[in-house]
């Protein structure tokens, strides 16, 4: 699993250009979100962050691959 300290992107050091990465979030990472809807998971994460000329951020996440376990309740 990867740690949440890994999953952070300081943006104020991210130069104009942009950053790729991507991670692999599992139950470790669902259980640690203390969720009562999401059980479990199984996903592979990829981000993208830019920073254009006039200084605003664009970031992506797309999920590649994966599932996420969820309990929810419709009243």
């Amino acid at each position: 699993m990867e740690s949440l300290e890994s999953l952070k992107i300081d943006l104020k050091s991210l130069d104009t250009g942009a950053l790729s990465t991507s991670c692999h979030l599992g139950d470790e990472f669902f259980e640690a979100a203390e969720s009562d809807e999401i059980k479990s998971g199984d996903v592979m994460l990829s981000i993208s962050a830019r920073k254009s000329v006039s200084g605003l951020y664009e970031i992506d996440f797309h999920g590649v691959s994966g599932k996420v376990l969820g309990v929810f309740f419709i009243s």
